[in-house]
Protein backbone atom coordinates (compact mmCIF):
# COMPACT_ATOMS: atom_id res chain seq x y z
CA UNK A 1 0.00 0.00 0.00
CA UNK A 2 1.24 3.68 -1.07
CA UNK A 3 0.52 6.32 1.64
CA UNK A 4 0.08 9.64 -0.28
CA UNK A 5 -0.94 13.07 1.68
CA UNK A 6 -4.16 14.57 -0.83
CA UNK A 7 -5.30 18.38 -0.52
CA UNK A 8 -8.93 17.54 1.64
CA UNK A 9 -10.57 18.69 -1.54
CA UNK A 10 -9.07 16.00 -3.32
CA UNK A 11 -11.63 13.54 -0.98
CA UNK A 12 -15.28 14.00 0.22
CA UNK A 13 -17.05 11.74 2.95
CA UNK A 14 -19.40 9.00 0.79
CA UNK A 15 -23.02 9.81 0.76
CA UNK A 16 -23.63 6.34 1.10
CA UNK A 17 -21.59 6.09 4.36
CA UNK A 18 -24.23 4.92 7.53
CA UNK A 19 -21.76 5.43 10.05
CA UNK A 20 -22.50 8.59 12.29
CA UNK A 21 -21.52 9.91 15.56
CA UNK A 22 -17.66 10.11 15.23
CA UNK A 23 -15.43 11.61 18.21
CA UNK A 24 -14.34 14.54 16.64
CA UNK A 25 -12.73 15.75 19.72
CA UNK A 26 -10.95 12.70 20.55
CA UNK A 27 -9.86 11.47 17.36
CA UNK A 28 -8.29 15.37 17.09
CA UNK A 29 -6.70 14.90 19.58
CA UNK A 30 -4.83 11.43 19.56
CA UNK A 31 -3.94 13.19 15.53
CA UNK A 32 -2.43 16.08 17.51
CA UNK A 33 -0.28 13.69 20.52
CA UNK A 34 0.49 10.49 18.16
CA UNK A 35 0.08 11.78 14.49
CA UNK A 36 -2.28 10.81 12.13
CA UNK A 37 -0.99 7.23 11.78
CA UNK A 38 -4.15 5.67 10.60
CA UNK A 39 -4.37 7.12 6.77
CA UNK A 40 -8.09 7.73 5.36
CA UNK A 41 -8.84 5.00 2.90
CA UNK A 42 -10.49 6.23 -0.45
CA UNK A 43 -11.94 4.54 -3.61
CA UNK A 44 -9.63 5.50 -6.19
CA UNK A 45 -11.87 5.31 -8.93
CA UNK A 46 -15.19 6.55 -7.31
CA UNK A 47 -18.07 6.09 -9.41
CA UNK A 48 -15.43 5.24 -12.56
CA UNK A 49 -13.78 8.86 -12.24
CA UNK A 50 -10.25 7.46 -11.88
CA UNK A 51 -7.47 9.95 -10.92
CA UNK A 52 -10.22 12.37 -11.42
CA UNK A 53 -11.28 13.50 -7.70
CA UNK A 54 -12.67 14.59 -5.43
CA UNK A 55 -12.48 10.53 -4.05
CA UNK A 56 -15.16 9.18 -1.58
CA UNK A 57 -13.77 8.18 1.65
CA UNK A 58 -15.13 4.31 2.53
CA UNK A 59 -13.17 4.56 5.89
CA UNK A 60 -11.77 6.93 7.91
CA UNK A 61 -14.40 9.90 7.60
CA UNK A 62 -14.16 10.85 11.55
CA UNK A 63 -10.09 11.28 11.28
CA UNK A 64 -10.64 13.17 7.88
CA UNK A 65 -13.29 15.33 9.42
CA UNK A 66 -11.19 15.91 12.68
CA UNK A 67 -8.42 16.35 10.74
CA UNK A 68 -10.10 19.78 8.76
CA UNK A 69 -12.47 20.63 11.33
CA UNK A 70 -10.82 20.79 14.24
CA UNK A 71 -7.23 20.59 13.52
CA UNK A 72 -7.38 22.91 9.98
CA UNK A 73 -5.26 20.82 8.00
CA UNK A 74 -4.89 21.39 4.21
CA UNK A 75 -3.76 18.11 3.86
CA UNK A 76 -4.55 14.21 4.87
CA UNK A 77 -2.68 10.77 4.52
CA UNK A 78 -4.66 8.19 2.38
CA UNK A 79 -4.74 5.32 1.06
CA UNK A 80 -6.27 4.48 -2.20
CA UNK A 81 -7.97 1.25 -3.08
CA UNK A 82 -10.15 -0.46 -6.11
CA UNK A 83 -13.31 -1.88 -5.29
CA UNK A 84 -15.35 -3.37 -8.24
CA UNK A 85 -18.26 -1.71 -7.52
CA UNK A 86 -20.01 0.41 -5.03
CA UNK A 87 -21.40 -2.86 -3.21
CA UNK A 88 -17.82 -3.86 -2.32
CA UNK A 89 -16.62 -0.42 -1.39
CA UNK A 90 -20.24 -0.40 1.10
CA UNK A 91 -18.90 -3.73 2.36
CA UNK A 92 -15.66 -3.15 3.31
CA UNK A 93 -16.86 0.16 5.12
CA UNK A 94 -19.20 -1.65 6.90
CA UNK A 95 -16.76 -4.34 7.98
CA UNK A 96 -14.53 -1.79 9.10
CA UNK A 97 -16.49 -0.29 11.43
CA UNK A 98 -18.71 -3.19 12.50
CA UNK A 99 -15.64 -5.13 13.73
CA UNK A 100 -14.69 -2.15 15.40
CA UNK A 101 -17.33 -1.69 17.48
CA UNK A 102 -17.03 -5.79 18.49
CA UNK A 103 -14.38 -5.28 19.49
CA UNK A 104 -13.32 -5.23 23.58
CA UNK A 105 -10.77 -4.48 25.69
CA UNK A 106 -9.13 -6.72 28.49
CA UNK A 107 -10.24 -4.70 31.04
CA UNK A 108 -7.54 -5.53 34.15
CA UNK A 109 -5.05 -4.68 31.47
CA UNK A 110 -6.19 -1.53 29.66
CA UNK A 111 -6.58 -0.42 33.03
CA UNK A 112 -3.17 -1.34 33.90
CA UNK A 113 -1.78 0.07 30.81
CA UNK A 114 -3.29 3.59 31.37
CA UNK A 115 -2.61 3.81 35.02
CA UNK A 116 1.12 3.14 33.87
CA UNK A 117 1.30 5.80 31.67
CA UNK A 118 2.29 9.32 32.60
CA UNK A 119 -1.05 10.60 31.08
CA UNK A 120 -4.29 9.87 29.47
CA UNK A 121 -4.07 12.51 26.57
CA UNK A 122 -4.10 11.03 23.00
CA UNK A 123 -5.72 8.08 24.55
CA UNK A 124 -9.23 8.03 23.89
CA UNK A 125 -9.59 7.42 27.63
CA UNK A 126 -10.45 10.39 30.79
CA UNK A 127 -9.82 9.84 34.62
CA UNK A 128 -13.69 9.07 34.92
CA UNK A 129 -12.86 6.38 32.47
CA UNK A 130 -10.49 4.88 34.75
CA UNK A 131 -13.17 4.72 37.88
CA UNK A 132 -15.55 2.39 35.64
CA UNK A 133 -12.28 0.18 34.88
CA UNK A 134 -11.50 -0.01 38.67
CA UNK A 135 -14.75 -2.38 39.21
CA UNK A 136 -13.82 -4.49 42.27
CA UNK A 137 -12.91 -7.90 41.40
CA UNK A 138 -15.99 -10.15 43.86
CA UNK A 139 -14.84 -13.41 42.93
CA UNK A 140 -16.88 -16.10 42.52
CA UNK A 141 -19.10 -18.12 45.24
CA UNK A 142 -18.09 -21.38 46.40
CA UNK A 143 -20.22 -24.43 46.01
CA UNK A 144 -21.69 -23.93 49.70
CA UNK A 145 -22.52 -20.21 49.39
CA UNK A 146 -24.32 -20.43 45.98
CA UNK A 147 -27.46 -21.34 47.34
CA UNK A 148 -27.97 -18.75 49.85
CA UNK A 149 -27.01 -16.32 46.93
CA UNK A 150 -29.59 -17.90 44.55
CA UNK A 151 -32.43 -16.97 47.25
CA UNK A 152 -34.70 -14.52 46.92
CA UNK A 153 -35.37 -11.95 49.27
CA UNK A 154 -38.96 -11.51 50.16
CA UNK A 155 -41.08 -8.67 49.21
CA UNK A 156 -43.59 -6.99 51.22
CA UNK A 157 -46.77 -5.44 50.03
CA UNK A 158 -46.84 -1.64 51.33
CA UNK A 159 -50.77 -2.12 50.70
CA UNK A 160 -51.99 -5.54 52.51
CA UNK A 161 -48.22 -6.61 54.41
CA UNK A 162 -48.41 -9.35 52.09
CA UNK A 163 -45.01 -10.83 51.74
CA UNK A 164 -43.76 -12.68 48.63
CA UNK A 165 -40.39 -14.12 47.04
CA UNK A 166 -40.37 -12.43 43.20
CA UNK A 167 -40.03 -14.59 40.28
CA UNK A 168 -37.38 -14.42 37.27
Amino acid sequence: MKIVNREVGGVRPASWNVRTGHDLDGTAESIRVNGFRDPVEVWASTGGRANNPPHDIVVGEGRYRAAVEIIGMAEVPVVEHDFADLDAAMRYSIANNRLTDKSVFDEPRLLEQLEALPRLEGTGFTTDDLGELRVPDFGSADENEQPRLDRRNPVVCPECGHEFIPKD
